[in-house]
């Protein structure tokens, strides 16, 4: 159904409270230009360790992703945001699955 096509992305994200960084609310899209939408977006915590903050909020409601080597995955259309970060370092990886836009 959401076949690798060779345009799907991948990011890696550290946060660190040093920073206080956090991601504010937006929703994914395509980066490139040959593809024509950003589908799902999964996200992997590859936290070393525990951190503060850092909360991942999906359409308005706190995610459970805490734990290093979870994972979740959603609609890279609804709206979503990162806290910051106030102790420790927040380290995730994302995979943008991209291609046609949903019917």
């Amino acid at each position: 159904l959401y076949p690798y096509n060779g345009w799907d992305g991948l990011l890696y994200n550290t946060y660190s409270s040093n920073v206080k960084a956090h991601y504010g609310a937006h929703y994914d899209r395509a980066s490139y230009p040959l593809s024509t939408s950003t589908k799902l977006t999964f996200l992997l915590n590859l936290s070393e360790g525990e951190y503060e903050g850092g909360d991942l909020i999906v359409d308005n409601a706190k995610t459970p992703f805490r734990e290093p080597g979870s994972g979740i995955l959603f609609k890279s259309e609804l709206m979503h945001e990162v806290t910051p970060v106030t102790k420790g370092e927040r380290i995730t990886l994302t995979y943008f699955m991209e291609g046609p836009r949903f019917q």
